[in-house]
This record gives C-alpha cells, structure tokens and sequence, in this order.
C-alpha cells in the first residue's frame, strides 16, 4: 500500500511512535511545529533570540513529560501551554522589556516592490508596532486566535483561562490593537489610507 501524505500522520501518531523509542518521529514533531511555537513565542518575548532559545527548552520539555501527553486533546494546545509558562518564567526571572515605539522587525515577506508593496510595508511596519505596545496577554490572545487559528477553547487552554474569560481577552485585546493602530496612523497622517486598515485586519477580524 501507498502511503499516504505525510499530514495524514497526526501529532498522536508521532507521539505514540517516540514513545516506542523512535526519536526520528519526534524529529518530525519539532519540524512540524517548530515554526508556529517561535512566532507565538516571539510575541510573548519580543526577542528572536529569546523566542527561539525557548523553543528550545519547550521542545525539550515536552519530550522529557511526553508520557504525561492525553492524546484526547490537542498536542499543539499541550505544547504551546509548555512554551508560554517556560515565557512568563524568563520574562518574570529577565524582567525583559521591549522599548516603547520600537517596531517589530518587519515579515520576511514584506519586501514588495511597487506602489502597492510600499502601502503593504507602512501597514505592516504599523502592525507589528502597535502589537508591540500591547501587553503580553493581549499579543498571547490575538496570535492564537487569529494566527495559529486556535478555536477560543484551546486558547483558554494554553492561557489558563475560562472561556469566557478568553472571549473578554479577544475583545479587549482588538479594542487595545485598533486604538493603537489608530493613534499611530493619525499620528503618521496616514490614517485614510485603506490599505493599513486592510492589513490590520488579519489580526483583529472578528470569528
């Protein structure tokens, strides 16, 4: 028989194969996962080197209590539990702060040429600056709800809240990002161009 895609192996399978003894299906789990925990990772932390030295100690984490894992409920909500408490620790133990008004470095994907590739830059250069100024709960609740595409259940989860909790946080959080982004671009005088509010929308659409 053919095998199938790889996608078809869900997180339970590999975890139930490294439990065997296969650390080459745990390979597979970081590979899969690697990059979703660092951006998560980076809006708790602000620092690429920090996010990426905690992904890490999360992937380490997670094999070392992989046993403890209840294949009932989502691996990617279990490891990004691990991730964000491994976080608050180093930014309670740091005391890691970012400076007020310094950007986010800009997407790999934000170097469009044209007219059209300037508006999309000024939207995102925008964005990630205004996400900077929110707290960290607040950049915790929009990357997972509107990023990672988490249902508000498994975002609860991984922030150790209610669900309605979680809901109040996503609102406040949007109501946070568009007072920002607001105050930024009527700051810029750029506040009629449509493209910003475009864009920022990826993070603060409703569901």
């Amino acid at each position: 028989m053919e095998p199938g895609p790889s996608n078809a192996v869900t997180d339970a399978d590999l975890v139930r194969t490294t439990l065997a003894g296969d650390l080459a299906a745990f390979a597979a789990v970081v590979e899969r996962h690697h990059r979703p925990l660092q951006g998560f990772l980076f809006r708790l932390m602000l620092n690429r080197h920090d996010a990426e030295d905690l992904v890490q100690e999360t992937f380490v984490a997670a094999y070392r209590h992989l046993g403890r894992y209840d294949a009932r409920y989502g691996f990617k909500t279990w490891l990004f539990t691990i991730g964000r408490r491994l976080a608050i620790s180093a930014l309670r133990r740091r005391r890691l702060t970012h400076p007020p008004g310094q950007p986010l470095p800009e997407p790999a994907d934000a170097a469009d040429a044209g007219d059209a590739g300037v508006l999309r830059r000024e939207a995102s250069h925008d964005l990630h600056a205004a996400l900077a100024e929110l707290s960290p709960a607040y950049r915790q609740a929009l990357w997972l709800f509107h990023v990672e595409e988490m249902a508000v259940a498994d975002v609860a989860a991984v922030l150790g809240k209610t669900g309605l909790g979680t809901r109040v946080l996503l609102h406040r959080a949007r109501t946070a990002l568009r007072r920002q982004l607001a105050g930024r671009l009527a700051d810029e005088g750029t506040l009629e161009l449509a493209a910003v509010p475009v864009r920022a929308d990826v993070m603060m659409g409703g569901k």
